[in-house]
């Protein structure tokens, strides 16, 4: 979440998901408290719910429940191939409620009844299919709120985006600033073909890493945010910078396709920027 429209994009669609009785959203904790009635809707609904509409939820309390809950380091999932596989031996079970399986923790969250089944039940099940399994201690559960994961996928994003983008608002000034002045008409760019003038060239390069690495996050949370009916800020910055960045490269191609005496104006600037 990054501002109050992330939270009331939150609150509006999980109050849509039938059983919600009510959902307050904390921006600064990063935290969401709902109220719901589990006899039609469950935890697992509604995390599926939370990370269909963009954003990573992992469960802190639930008091509803009426089982046991359990944390679970698993040990060799390699794909979601072994996370189903988990998930459907385990659920299948007598006395097993629900069974989430975490990839990128590693961690299997297992609601069950004692009186039915008991935890080394569950990791006999789990090593019984080649896996290995023990019990999450306190730290291991603490991992799973911390946001050093979020903030390092940001900070390469962010670093991408310098490294490619500073070089270009270096261009723009010299090129664009310095040798386009009334005072000296003759520095003018240089034009390596026609209709291909050494800035443009140089621009192309540089910007086409930051708007497919730097904007590859945007483009996810965008279309999740699409596929629910909504525009929020992610959208908006898609889309700004993907038609500067096409139509920079359509009138390029055009350009050199009817060999035009000049360089076109383009817009490659705008994704750093």
């Amino acid at each position: 979440m990054t501002c109050s429209s992330c939270v009331q994009y939150i609150e509006r669609n999980m109050a849509k998901l039938a059983g919600v009785q009510s959902i307050v959203v904390a921006l600064i904790s990063g935290k969401a408290e709902i109220n719901y009635n589990p006899s039609l809707t469950g935890v697992d609904k509604l995390i599926e719910q939370m990370n269909s509409l963009g954003y990573r939820a992992t469960l802190i309390d639930s008091p509803f429940s009426a089982f046991t809950k359990i944390h679970l380091r698993i040990g060799g999932l390699n794909s979601e191939i072994d996370v189903n596989r988990i998930e459907s031996h385990v659920i299948s079970k007598t006395g097993v409620e629900s069974c989430h399986v975490s990839l990128a923790t590693s961690i299997a969250i297992v609601e069950f009844s004692p009186s039915a089944i008991g935890p080394r039940d569950l990791i006999s099940v789990i090593e019984g299919l080649g896996y290995t399994a023990e019990f999450s201690s306190k730290d291991d559960q603490m991992k799973r709120l911390d946001q050093s994961e979020e903030v390092r996928k940001w900070r390469t994003t962010f670093l991408v985006s310098l490294i490619f983008g500073v070089p270009v608002m270096l261009i723009m000034i010299v090129f664009h600033w310095i040798l386009h002045t009334p005072m000296h008409p003759e520095n003018q760019t240089p034009i390596l073909t026609p209709a291909l003038s050494l800035d443009n060239l140089l621009l192309l390069l540089l910007c086409t890493p930051v708007q497919v690495i730097g904007g590859r996050y945007f483009y996810v949370a965008s279309w999740k945010a699409l596929r629910h009916g909504q525009a929020n800020m992610d959208v908006l910055i898609v889309l700004a910078t993907t038609i500067a960045f096409i139509y920079s490269i359509l009138v390029l191609i055009v350009a050199l396709i009817l060999r035009w005496p000049s360089s076109p104006m383009t817009f490659f600037d705008v994704p750093p920027m």
